[in-house]
């Protein structure tokens, strides 16, 4: 996962302030200096299939829409015999 060099990794006190349902949280954060955009990663045990990938990318680019970011590029690939979905976009 490629972000913007300035997003850094949110710590867990942090985390735990933003999104205060524990059942919602999200394991990860990576936010911007401000804490006005954050990319929140919920890991799970559930396995996705290759064709799941494309529906997970529209969602996410969907959002990306939504906030007003340019999606200039998108393309599934594999890498290391792993599927994945490339997301390029400008604001």
């Amino acid at each position: 996962m490629l972000l913007p060099s300035e997003f850094k990794q949110m710590d867990m006190n942090t985390i735990t302030l933003k999104y205060p349902n524990e059942g919602g949280r999200p394991n990860e954060v990576y936010t911007n200096s401000n804490s006005s955009v954050n990319f929140a990663l919920t890991h799970s045990i559930k396995k996705t299939t290759a064709s799941d990938i494309r529906k997970y990318a529209d969602e996410l680019i969907g959002l990306l829409k939504q906030r007003g970011i340019i999606v200039s590029n998108q393309k599934q690939a594999k890498i290391n015999r792993a599927d994945f979905f490339i997301i390029e976009s400008i604001k």
